[in-house]
Formats: C-alpha cells, structure tokens, sequence
C-alpha cells in the first residue's frame, strides 16, 4: 500500500520543527542546570579575608613583622575567626583556670607549720588552701538527673578531663542511664580544671566538656585544680550538689574512671534486704526502707596508717596528720552507699580536716559519726585472679565473663576491656557452669565482717 502524497510533503516539515523544538528546550535545560552545579563565582571583593587585608594599616596591624611571611597570614585568621573553642565558650567554661575567687591563699600557715618550707610543693599548696571548700560551679546537668522520680542508683564517677576514652566507653557499657526492673539509674561525672597544662590546651579540654554536657547531659564541674590532692574537695562538692539537686537519691555508686561494674548486679544488690544487713524474709526490704539505713560498703581496708615515704603517691606528713591511725575505709575504686549516709558524711565534714587522701576521709567522717564501712567481697579491688593460672597467663584466662557475671566491681580495666567484657557479658547464649573459683555471695561478706571481730 503506498502512503499518500499528502504524507510525503508535511512529514519533513514535521521533523524539521521537531528538531528545532527540541535543541529549544535542551538550551533552556541546560543553561538551568549548568546553573544549578556551577554557581556564579562569588566576588572576591566580598572575602572576609580580603577586606581585613585590605583594611590594615601597617604590617604590625596585618600582624607582618616585615619578615616577609612568618605567622602573619594565621595570626591575621585567629584575630578576625578565633578558635572555636574561644568563640562558642567566650565568658564561660575555658574562662575558669581553677584559681577561685572563693578560696584566697592563708599565707600565715607557711610561718604557722613547722619545716614548711622542706614540703613538696603539692602539700604546700594542699595546706595553703586546706579550708577552702566552696567553689564555682562551671557546669552541670541542664535537665534535672531526678525527674520525674527518685533515682534508684547514681552513677558518679571522678573523671579527669583527659580520659574521654574512658568516658565513652562508660557510657557505653555499665554506666548507661537506663531503668532495671523499674529501678531509674542515672549518671554524672565529676571534674575540676585541669591543672598541669598550658592555657591554650586547658581552654580546648573545658571546651569537650561543654561538648560532652550538651550531647550527655552528665557533666559536673567545678572551678578547682583537678589534682590527686584535691579528690577530697571533689567528693565533698558533689555531696553538696547531690543534697541540693537529687536529695532524694536512694543509693549512690561513688568510683573511678577506671573500672569495670556490673551495673545489673549492683541495682539488684541494692534494693535486696541483704545491702541493709536484714535477712530476706524481713519486712523491711523495700528499697525506699532500705536507702533510708546506713549502708557503705566497697573493699574495706583497715589497720594501716599515713604513709610518710615522699616518693610515694599516698604521701602524707605529719604536717598534715600527726596520727599515725586511719581508721577503717573504703578504697580501691569504687563505694556503694545509700543516700542517707551520704547526707550523713556530709553533716559530718565540716568537723574532721581535710585530707588529700579521699578514701581515708570518708573514714574519717564515718568514724566521728559512730558508724563503720562494711567489706563487700563482690569488689575486686585487685582484679579477678585464677591462682590455677599458669605463670605466663597474663591474667587472660580470668578475663572471661563467667567470672564477671557475679561481681558487682573490678578494678582496673582498659577502655576495650571494659567493652569487650560488657558486651561479652550481654551475649544471650552465655552458658556458665559453677565458676572455677569460688566467688563468696553477698550475704558471705557480712559473716566475714563478723569473724574479723
């Protein structure tokens, strides 16, 4: 069949205007999407740069020493875009430098102590400003840790600015704020500023822990020099913040940044009748009742004294204590204690003088309130040791969860080891048989108290 003539004549008319058309329309597309990915180039008489550059009226303004270069172009950045740990903290966190206007130098005590001058310059400092005990609060929780309830169990942990990895890992794992069978645990980390550091680098660590504060809600700190001598002053000023903002807590887990818990254990532990020394079958083993009690427990250590050797970290002289008796307390990383002893140690403070050693005061406190810490066998100060183990095991056959699904602590542990055994710990097809080494219940640790009698 042969196509009309008609057909013939338009079809190449048709085509040709098709063809127009479209060049017509891919112009207009391409033009708007060259545009789209390549935008005009910006005027360089606009650069911030530029301009500052243009503006100066000298080398010294331009920060050009006539050197030819130097640090002129980077000092010329840090005037008109500083750091932003200077622009986002200005007047606030990295202005502190943990000199306060609270606590002023006794300068008398130089003349007052004898052989003053012959102290290290750490207990000098310490004596100096041994009454010092209010400071500035830098930072802490914008919302409430306590809302909408009591909290079961607060988590605080003395941390050093430095130990993020620490912090982290913590966070993580076993310091998780979460609810264990009804029971609200919350947590915060307690710091001063850091001491032995230049300025630049203490203004960028102040600067993480108001990056840490605004993504965790957990940071507490204090305008005070975070030294070893002054973990006293940090316990005493979060007791403080703990009777103003969470005066309700029921139990208080005080530890190091260092170790490793057993968070379910310790919640169960706890708010059973055996945390208040009360046999199960008790009336009174709720734990509202139970915090209500004296309760202070850890790994309790007892019949030793000041040590008076300087070389070492626990150096004490007798400028400091003349006694040569601490009485008994809680130490190696970690104390679980309810939140009426807690309030308890804080009435007493006031009265017994400061000590650098922060273990050894709450003893102390302890002691002039008529009352005693309690061993708990469930805090492995000194880690978890098989004694089958071989000489070259490097304590790795007792790195295992089956020996951690027990305890309530263990004292010290990496950052990946305390991951590693958390999550080992939480693996749903973790089967343990009786443990290769006994490990003593609860209940064992209070029969052990009765026999050191």
């Amino acid at each position: 069949m042969t196509a009309p003539r008609s057909l013939h004549t338009w079809l190449p008319a048709c085509l040709f205007l098709l063809i127009v058309a479209s060049g017509a329309i891919y112009s207009q597309v391409g033009v708007s999407f060259t545009f789209v990915k390549y935008p005009p180039k910006r005027d360089e008489r606009d650069d911030p740069h530029r301009i500052a550059a243009e503006n100066c009226e000298g080398a010294r303004d331009c920060g050009d020493n006539g050197g030819g270069g130097g640090g002129g172009d980077f000092d010329r950045e840090r005037d008109l875009f500083p750091p932003f740990w200077e622009e986002r903290s200005a007047g606030s966190a990295p202005s502190w430098d943990g000199h306060s206007e609270l606590c002023a130098s006794n300068a008398s005590v130089a003349a007052a102590v004898e052989g003053f001058s012959s102290l290290p310059g750490m207990i000098q400092n310490f004596l100096t400003h041994r009454h010092c005990r209010r400071f500035e609060l830098v930072l802490e929780p914008r919302r409430s840790k306590c809302d909408p309830g009591p909290v079961t169990l607060l988590i605080a942990i003395k941390s050093d600015a430095r130990n993020l990895a620490r912090r982290d890992v913590i966070r993580r794992t076993w310091g998780q704020e979460r609810t264990i069978k009804g029971e609200i645990v919350r947590r915060v980390f307690l710091f001063g500023v850091v001491a032995d550091v230049p300025g630049e680098r203490r203004m960028r660590l102040n600067a993480l822990l108001q990056e840490e504060s605004r993504l965790y809600n957990d940071v507490v700190q204090w305008n005070f020099l975070d030294t070893f001598y002054n973990l006293t002053l940090k316990q005493l000023l979060f007791l403080d913040w703990m009777a103003e903002r969470c005066p309700l807590t029921r139990f208080i887990f005080d530890g190091d940044d260092d170790i490793f818990v057993n968070s379910d254990n310790m919640v169960e532990y706890v708010t059973t009748s055996q945390a208040s020394g009360d046999p199960p079958s008790s009336s009174s083993s709720s734990t509202h009742e139970t915090a209500g009690r004296h309760m202070y427990e850890g790994y309790v250590i007892s019949n030793v004294g000041p040590i008076r050797h300087t070389w070492s970290k626990y150096y004490v002289p007798v400028q400091v204590q003349e006694s040569e008796r601490y009485p008994p307390y809680v130490g190696g990383g970690g104390i679980i204690m309810s939140g009426h002893t807690a309030l308890q140690i804080r009435k007493a403070a006031p009265s017994v003088p400061l000590l650098p050693i922060d273990d050894v005061f709450f003893g102390q406190c302890l002691e002039l309130l008529g009352l005693a810490p309690r061993r708990n066998a469930e805090f492995r100060t000194a880690g978890i040791h098989n004694p089958r183990a071989g000489a070259g095991d490097d304590g790795l056959s007792s790195f295992h969860p089956c020996y951690y699904r027990e305890v309530l602590l263990v004292h010290s542990l990496e950052p990946f080891e305390v991951q590693l055994m958390w999550g080992a710990l939480k693996r749903p097809w973790l089967r343990c048989g009786r443990p290769p080494v006994p490990i003593p219940r609860p209940l064992d640790a209070a029969v052990a108290v009765e026999q050191e009698k």
